[in-house]
């Protein structure tokens, strides 16, 4: 099991959007989805283009999430920040 929260202008909003999901291919595809919905990305980007920084792991005490890792785009994209959002599989 893993989960993903997205980047929002607070951990608020972001935890109302986070989402669990069997594994980490699940998931990808779902940050997929979202991004062609919400950017017009279509077949633009693919499950390859997610990677999740394992090396960024930390606890998160906020919200008991013991390793928190940044999810980013590894591929080149129209837009500066490459990290969408944090994922957790011990949660």
């Amino acid at each position: 099991m893993i989960i993903f929260r997205p980047h929002r202008g607070s951990l608020a909003e972001s935890m109302d959007e986070a989402k669990e999901f069997c594994n980490e291919n699940e998931m990808k595809e779902y940050i997929i989805t979202q991004l062609i919905t919400s950017l017009g990305l279509k077949d633009k980007l693919t499950v390859e283009d997610i990677e999740i920084d394992k090396n960024s792991a930390v606890k998160d005490i906020r919200i008991g999430w013991e390793d928190s890792m940044n999810v980013c785009i590894i591929s080149g994209m129209p837009f500066c920040t490459p990290c969408i959002g944090m994922c957790a599989t011990k949660y």
